[in-house]
């Protein structure tokens, strides 16, 4: 009880390498796209931001329902519609039958090959609408934004040492069954698919030199 979980560190690790890549961008590189529909740099950062807005709000719920019990095990559970999901040709009014499937889905499927799915570029993903970067976000505002998210993580570890976060369990259709240490380990692997995309894009021949 009271430390930080062990996949903390590696994503603070993860979050580290995805600073670096990003500190000595110019703006014009942060906005260069390698292709018509292609999310240029400062799009994937802006699109990591996204996804740490989310688990940061779910990280508070969470603690809010272990508040609530007062130390008792806490539970969130969220439905496709809840997690911003849609599926081609399904109408948004017949997601909710597709929520048993994906739930056993998430059973059924062990973690590590869940991460090693994501984590393979090779395998075709698109963001809900919901964690969809916005275009031409100044480099320092997302530096800024990136950096904020593990000095919040540190702020819930150091400000709540009597939780015990493996208790704290959660559940969406991407992340499978899982809990706070494993939405971590979760988000670090996604973030090191995208780090791949950033150093594609900087590689692409008509990437603008540093300066």
């Amino acid at each position: 009880m009271g430390k930080p979980p062990r996949s903390f560190s590696r994503f603070a690790e993860t979050r580290a390498q995805t600073l670096e890549l990003a500190a000595a961008l110019s703006q014009e590189q942060m906005d260069f796209s390698p292709g018509r529909d292609k999310w240029s740099t400062g799009q994937v950062l802006d699109h990591l931001i996204q996804v740490d807005r989310v688990f940061r709000d779910e990280f508070e719920e969470l603690l809010k329902r272990w508040e609530k019990k007062r130390g008792g095990a806490a539970t969130l559970v969220r439905s496709l519609s809840d997690a911003g999901f849609s599926l081609p040709m399904v109408p948004k009014a017949f997601l909710p039958f597709f929520d048993v499937p994906a739930a056993m889905a998430g059973v059924l499927l062990p973690r590590s090959l869940r991460q090693a799915v994501f984590r393979n570029r090779a395998v075709p993903a698109k963001a809900p609408r919901r964690i969809e970067p916005t275009k031409g976000r100044p480099a320092g505002e997302l530096i800024r934004d990136l950096r904020s998210f593990t000095d919040s993580l540190d702020g819930y570890f150091s400000d709540h040492p009597d939780v015990e976060w493996e208790r704290l369990r959660y559940y969406n259709p991407l992340t499978g069954f899982t809990n706070v240490p494993g939405i971590l380990s979760f988000i670090g692997s996604h973030e090191r698919r995208h780090q791949d995309q950033i150093r594609d894009i900087l590689a692409a021949k008509d990437c603008p030199a540093s300066s």
